[in-house]
């Protein structure tokens, strides 16, 4: 199997669990459980993790090139 069929499987997969988690909480049974404490703290902590990746992938000069 070659690495590009992997991958779209592994999405297929990914979308798979999150439209049955989707479907079974709409039921009010869902399959993953989290609270708004949860969800708050971890897209919290992704924004940090995403704005410190950035901010040292651009490397902000600020000294004057000569």
């Amino acid at each position: 199997m070659n690495k590009e069929l992997q991958l779209a499987l592994t999405r297929l997969v990914v979308l798979l669990i999150a439209l049955i988690n989707s479907a079974l909480a709409h039921y009010g049974k869902p399959l993953i459980k989290t609270d708004e404490t949860f969800i708050y703290q971890t897209l919290s902590d992704l924004f940090l993790i995403g704005s410190i990746a950035w901010g040292y992938w651009k490397n902000n000069n600020i000294t004057q090139k000569y």
